[in-house]
């Protein structure tokens, strides 16, 4: 401690989007964790950098530093400057999402020695080998690698690190996908393999943190949170499935992993990998766009067929259709294994009469209908909506509910078909029965269709998944069919898309193995629409006194810049769909916006779709 005073700015984990200034004895750095006064509250901040004194305004004292030397590194605190750009939410909550359950007590931490690494040849790796001399010739630092086989997916994970003469990075969307990887890492590379995860208790995440800040030449491994990793000599950085649900924050920050590694990669001047089975919309556009380079493993295996089979309108009481129900019963005698797919959790919802049960079909081309509203549904066939009819059509009865079969009713209902059969149940509370023959769950099963081989997978009705009204929602289906495809390969297995509209185009597709033309339409849709990837499709959610007060301005406001779409999601509460060309200026006309009408309650999500 010195008798010298400093100034520096700090970063807090609240909502404002600005820095606050405090006084200091202590030398301190960027980086370092402290304790200040805000308001009535005692609340942890993080160093950003020192300020000046303006000479016009009494600054508190920071209370207390909780580390020796800076936990942060600089190049952390840079990004975390950019996400809040990025996200439009403040400095304290990026940095607060990675670091803020650190433990505050100072822990011992001995170096281990550091492990010298001599970068291999890479014969026998052929498309290791193509993509780091692809990288070295062009110069281009992102590149998407499919994959036709979950196996040599794996084997290239290990390739790669081989191959990697410093740090690499893993982000995978899942627990489940990254703790087997870092099993059969760790089980080739030992200590050289870290494993980081957001669910670690204090000490042993802070401690993973400090092997990795003072650490080098590892491989780390974890969900998103590890894009984060304070590691010094990074040398590249992998994320696989960039698509999928889990790589996406659902609280503030709200950023999504792709993003964020093309940032760092920005940033750093690091190579970045996007591994798939199946590519996105958007890793086709940015091949397309030349900002990426595509490439494809040298395997490629024979895949199941797919089988469109139409539901009936009474699909209820059977579940199965008859296609569905003649292989089951095969695959069964075949000793094989069946999976039963329901639907996206929360949204598989159904028009019913409790009297007749008869669904509620779409007056032109009479496919089911898919609830959108207390009173409006939608056709995903004829990309249309209906004004749901107060009376059933086919008894007359005033008993319409908007329903969902629910996986136990599917359970009970197969058992009473099969009482011969083993049949469980699935879900992330509830590990799957691997001697069963009939597994019934949501798509948390398709996490472990390796483990469980099936010969065939049924989705129970694919509408509640492919024709909701989300944007997206044909390609989500679709990048889900093709995953599952890759992992159980073999012409002698059957995926069947059970559905009360088979003319929806993303089934056709399917069916015919046309990827091709579902690229090409959703492309040309997207870019019509000025739609992500061409354009940015921001959620805002606005409540309070000044929002109602101010509402119509605020929207004519953000009409000057963009398309919106209104909706109100619970009383006195709406979000609005803000459609614009670029994020950026957009962020700069929200901000002046929310400072004029002094909106204080309100979230952004810059890719709600996702």
């Amino acid at each position: 401690m010195s008798n010298q005073e400093f100034f520096v700015s700090v970063a807090v984990d609240i909502p404002v989007r600005t820095l606050f200034t405090y006084k200091t004895e202590f030398f301190v750095q960027p980086g370092q964790r402290v304790l200040v006064p805000f308001g009535n509250r005692k609340l942890v901040g993080w160093i950003i950098g020192y300020a000046e004194d303006k000479g016009t305004y009494d600054y508190k004292k920071i209370l207390k530093v909780y580390d020796d030397y800076s936990l942060i590194p600089e190049y952390l605190i840079d990004l975390a400057r950019e996400i809040s750009d990025m996200c439009f939410c403040s400095i304290g909550s990026v940095l607060s999402a990675f670091s803020g359950k650190f433990s505050k007590n100072k822990i011992n931490y001995n170096i281990p020695a550091s492990q010298q690494f001599n970068t291999p040849e890479n014969e026998g790796k052929p498309t290791v080998h193509r993509i780091l001399k692809s990288i070295s010739d062009t110069g281009k630092k992102i590149a998407l690698v499919r994959f036709y086989d979950i196996k040599d997916k794996m084997n290239f994970f290990q390739d790669i690190s081989e191959s990697i003469n410093g740090s690499i990075v893993f982000i995978f969307s899942t627990v489940i996908q990254a703790e087997k990887v870092f099993s059969a890492l760790q089980n080739v590379y030992g200590e050289r393999v870290v494993y980081f995860s957001s669910e670690y208790g204090k000490k042993e995440k802070t401690l993973c943190w400090l092997r990795m800040l003072k650490g080098k030449n590892l491989i780390i491994i974890g969900t998103r949170t590890a894009l984060f990793s304070p590691v010094s000599d990074i040398k590249m950085l992998i994320v696989d499935e960039p698509s999928e649900y889990g790589h996406k924050q659902r609280q503030s920050p709200r950023y999504n992993s792709r993003e964020i590694a093309l940032k760092i990669s920005e940033m750093r001047n690091v190579p970045v990998l996007f591994t798939t089975l199946q590519p996105d919309v958007t890793d086709v556009f940015l091949c397309k766009t030349g900002k990426s380079i595509a490439f494809e493993s040298t395997i490629s295996s024979e895949f199941p067929r797919v089988i469109i089979s139409k539901l009936e309108k009474n699909w209820q009481s059977s579940i199965l259709t008859d296609i569905s129900k003649h292989l089951l019963e095969k695959t069964l005698v075949q000793g094989k294994k069946v999976i039963l797919i329901h639907n996206i959790k929360g949204y598989a919802r159904i028009i019913l009469c409790k009297k007749c049960g008869a669904s509620i079909v779409c007056q032109e081309c009479g496919g089911i209908l898919t609830p959108v509203s207390e009173d409006y549904a939608f056709c995903g066939t004829d990309k249309r909506f209906f004004k749901i009819p107060s009376k059933c059509p086919v008894c007359k009865k005033r008993n319409l509910s908007i329903r969902q079969p629910g996986i136990k009713k599917i359970v009970d209902t197969l058992r009473n078909i099969y009482p011969g059969f083993t049949i469980s149940v699935a879900s992330e509370n509830q590990p799957v029965e691997g001697l069963s023959q009939i597994i019934v769950g949501t798509q948390h099963l398709i996490s472990y269709i390796v483990d469980i081989m099936p010969g065939l997978l049924i989705f129970i009705n694919a509408d509640m998944i492919a024709a909701r009204t989300a944007f997206r929602s044909e390609e989500r289906f679709f990048l889900i069919v093709e995953k599952i495809k890759k992992m159980m390969p073999g012409n002698e297995n059957f995926i069947v898309i059970q559905t009360g509209n088979p003319g929806i185009d993303v089934y056709g597709d399917l069916s015919r193995n046309d990827e091709e033309m579902f690229y090409k339409r959703e492309l040309s849709i997207r870019e019509q629409l000025k739609f992500p990837p061409f354009g940015e499709l921001i959620s805002i959610q606005f409540s309070g006194r000044n929002w109602l007060k101010n509402k119509d301005s605020i929207l004519e406001e953000l009409k000057k810049s963009g398309d919106i779409y209104e909706s109100e999601i619970k009383k006195k509460a709406t979000e609005v769909l803000w459609k614009v060309q670029e994020r950026k200026t957009s962020f700069k006309i929200l901000q002046m916006i929310l400072e004029k009408y002094r909106i204080t309650n309100f979230t952004v999500d810059p890719t709600p779709y996702f």
